[in-house]
C-alpha cells in the first residue's frame, strides 16, 4: 500500500547531464536531502572520476550514501543499496525532509520501484572467505568452478570472469543452501511511497560534448593521482572501482603503455559508449513522469517546480 503525502523525487539520466546539479537545487528548494543512486559513488576513492558531488554542493544540502565505503574491495550489492536507500528515505521523512534520489545506475532505480525478493542474511565468515580467495592468482577461476559444483544452473548464467556476481551466487547458496534464483523467484514488495521520476534525456551530441569537457578537466586536476592511489592498494582485477571509466586507461598510461593524450581519448570513447548504454536502458526500462530533453541548467528549475 502506498504511503500517501510522502513524495520521493527520483532523478535519472546519463553521466554529465546535470543530474547532481538538479538534485542539489531541488533539495535546496524543498528542504530535502540528496540520496545517492550511483553504484560507484558509494566508494570513498575516485571522487573525481566517479563525479561525486563537489564540496560546495555537499555544504548546500545534506547528502547520503556518498563515499561511505572506504575499502575499494568491499562489495556493495543492489540489495544492500536498496536497504540503505529505504532507510535514508525513512530517516528523511522522520526529519520532515524531502528525499531526492539521484543517479545513473538503472538497476538501483528499478530495484527501488519494483522491489527485491528477500534473501536471508549471508554468513559474514563465508563472505569474508570468498573475498580472500578472489585475491589469489587463480581465485576467480576457482570460485567459478566451485559455483559450477554448488549451483550449475546459476554458473551457466554467469561469465567466469564476473567475479563479483560469482561470489554473490556462491555466498547465497553456501549460506542458505538454496541458489540465488530460488530467492529471486519470490514476489518482491514494490515501492511504498508516491514518487516522481524526472528523466534528463538530452541529445547524444549535447551530453557527449559536456562529458568530454568534464573528462579533460578531471585528467588535469587530480584524476590521474586518484587512480595512482587506488592502484597502490592490494585490489583484485575485478574490483568494482576498476570498472570506472578512465581507470583502465590511466593505468595503461601509468604503466608506460599509453600517452596521457591517448589515455584521455580512450577514456572519452568509453564514456561515449557508457552514455549510449545508459540512455538505451532508461528509454527501455523506465517510465518517467517528467522528461527533460536537454542537459539541466539553473533556468530549468522554476518550470520544473511547476510540473511537480
Amino acid at each position: 500500500m502506498k504511503k500517501k503525502n510522502k513524495l520521493v523525487y527520483i532523478i535519472v539520466g546519463p553521466t554529465a547531464s546535470g543530474k547532481s546539479s538538479l538534485a542539489v537545487d531541488l533539495a535546496e528548494r524543498l528542504d530535502g536531502i540528496v540520496i545517492n543512486a550511483d553504484s560507484l559513488q558509494v566508494y570513498g576513492s575516485l571522487s573525481l572520476l566517479t563525479a561525486r558531488p563537489a564540496p560546495e554542493d555537499l555544504r548546500r544540502v545534506p547528502h547520503a550514501l556518498y563515499g561511505v565505503l572506504q575499502d575499494p574491495q568491499e562489495a556493495y550489492s543492489v540489495a544492500r543499496w536498496h536497504a540503505d536507500a529505504l532507510a535514508e528515505i525513512e530517516k528523511a521523512f522522520r526529519e520532515e525532509k524531502s528525499p531526492v534520489l539521484v543517479g545513473g545506475t538503472g538497476f538501483y532505480i528499478k530495484a527501488l520501484l519494483e522491489g527485491l525478493s528477500d534473501v536471508p542474511e549471508i554468513d559474514p565468515s563465508i563472505r569474508a572467505q570468498l573475498r580472500e580467495r578472489s585475491l589469489l592468482p587463480e581465485g576467480g577461476g576457482d570460485l567459478y568452478k566451485e559455483l559450477q559444483r554448488q549451483d550449475p544452473e546459476g554458473a551457466e548464467s554467469l561469465k567466469p570472469k564476473d567475479t563479483q556476481r560469482v561470489i554473490r551466487a556462491l555466498e547465497v547458496v553456501l549460506s542458505t543452501g538454496k541458489p540465488l534464483r530460488f530467492w529471486q523467484s519470490k514476489n518482491p514488495v514494490p515501492f511504498a511511497y508516491d514518487h516522481k521520476v524526472i528523466y534528463i534525456n538530452p541529445t547524444r551530441e549535447e551530453v557527449v560534448f559536456r562529458a568530454k569537457k568534464r573528462l579533460g578537466i578531471i585528467f588535469d586536476r587530480g584524476g590521474i593521482d586518484e587512480v595512482k592511489a587506488l592502484l597502490g592498494q592490494t585490489i583484485s582485477p575485478e574490483c568494482t572501482l576498476k570498472k570506472a571509466v578512465g581507470v583502465r586507461e590511466i593505468e595503461e598510461y601509468l604503466a608506460g603503455k599509453a600517452t596521457k593524450q591517448g589515455a584521455l581519448e580512450k577514456s572519452f570513447i568509453a564514456t561515449r559508449q557508457y552514455i549510449k548504454r545508459q540512455q538505451t536502458w532508461f528509454n527501455r526500462q523506465l517510465k518517467a513522469d517528467i522528461v527533460m530533453n536537454h542537459c539541466y541548467g539553473e533556468s530549468d528549475l522554476e518550470p520544473l517546480l511547476k510540473e511537480l
